[in-house]
């Protein structure tokens, strides 16, 4: 048994936050090795089923792009234009080559066909610089589909390059997959019981006992499954504003009327967790613990009167957030361009919020 794999493994698993000590992996793999089916045994809880599927993962072919290059928003560049991805499912792909619905030529592209364009410059080890015209032969020599969707030859081409140039799966990545999909359907139903009767207790009920209880190291409650895990995204276009936020323990979104502001929609005002971006699609490394849930409401005077770096617009209100940096996350950073719900173009300094296991997905390990 190769010492090498065992410590790649265990490194991996660490960077997955799968808590397992060096001996254990290298007395799993050896009762692997010695016969196919190994029997674990613990408490409910104790990472059996983690511990199973994120090494089978680990050791399994990298194969899937980290994330769909496809998402609504997303930017295509080609020869002559930038396609804008306007929306997709998992049968299809829409675009768009002008964001102004009135100007725009809108083409939908099955998923399968744009398949097709990447497994043969994929095969035949083509380069960007291939005319799509000579593409589209060659894949119309061997398609299983009608050829009339490929006279759109110079969005297909684009939107296989951008196909292939999607980050691969790093081990650690998949390790992630499985730790931070805890909820399961057996762990979710678990988490969601486990408040109902706490409500019951409280009330006077009967109490709930709890042999392993599973504690937020902070909050001193039972952490929320990372799919249900809110996290807000918010602008932060200079070390000035970066500063002011750690300094302050504030963060501000515009509230109101006006154009960009902020909606209090639940997955907003119950967010967890803040992540900062600025221009050129770049996120600011690491995430912001939402001290109190929900935010307050200031005006621009209560704003300058906690040293805020610029001048707020004098008759806007503003929604702030307790905020502090996470020590656990610190220093991470982020492949912000994919991810998923990113706003493109004029809309990209608007606030929205997504899960914790999207954002995960995106580390660059």
């Amino acid at each position: 048994m190769s010492e090498s794999i065992i410590r790649r493994c265990h490194k991996d698993f660490v960077g997955a936050n799968l808590r397992c000590d060096e001996e254990f992996i290298r007395r799993f793999v050896a009762a692997l090795l010695a016969k196919r089916f190994v029997i674990l045994t613990g408490l409910a809880g104790s990472g059996k089923t983690k511990l199973a599927q994120a090494f089978a993962r680990w050791i399994s072919p990298i194969a899937a792009a980290a994330s769909d290059p496809f998402t609504a928003g997303t930017e295509i560049p080609s020869d002559r234009i930038t396609y804008i991805v306007k929306r997709a499912d998992r049968l299809a792909v829409e675009f768009w080559n002008d964001p102004d619905e009135g100007k725009a030529i809108k083409v939908v592209l099955p998923r399968a066909l744009i398949q097709e364009w990447v497994e043969y410059i994929s095969a035949n080890k083509l380069t960007d610089d291939t005319a799509a015209r000579q593409i589209r032969e060659g894949v119309a020599a061997t398609t299983k589909y009608s050829t009339q969707l490929n006279s759109f030859e110079t969005i297909f081409k684009a939107a296989a390059f951008a196909a292939l140039a999607a980050p691969q799966v790093s081990r650690a990545s998949r390790c992630y997959e499985v730790v931070c999909n805890r909820a399961t359907a057996r762990e979710q139903s678990s988490y969601h019981r486990f408040h109902v009767y706490r409500a019951d207790e409280l009330s006077g009920g009967a109490t709930i006992e709890s042999p392993l209880p599973e504690r937020d190291g902070v909050e001193d409650e039972r952490p929320v499954p990372p799919a249900e895990h809110s996290v807000v995204v918010g602008w932060c276009d200079s070390e000035q504003q970066l500063d002011w936020i750690r300094r302050s323990g504030l963060y501000n979104f515009r509230a109101g009327l006006r154009h960009g502001s902020i909606r209090l929609e639940p997955t907003i005002a119950d967010a967890r967790h803040l992540l900062l971006h600025g221009h050129g699609n770049e996120a600011w490394p690491g995430l912001w613990r939402i001290k109190k849930r929900g935010p307050r409401i200031f005006t621009a005077q209560e704003l300058l009167r906690n040293g805020y770096p610029s001048s707020p617009e004098p008759d806007v209100i503003y929604a702030v957030f307790d905020v502090e940096p996470d020590s656990f996350y610190n220093g991470w950073k982020w492949d912000y361009a994919k991810l998923p719900g990113k706003k493109a173009a004029f809309a990209s300094a608007e606030p929205f919020a997504v899960s914790l296991v999207n954002v995960l997905a995106v580390h660059r390990v």
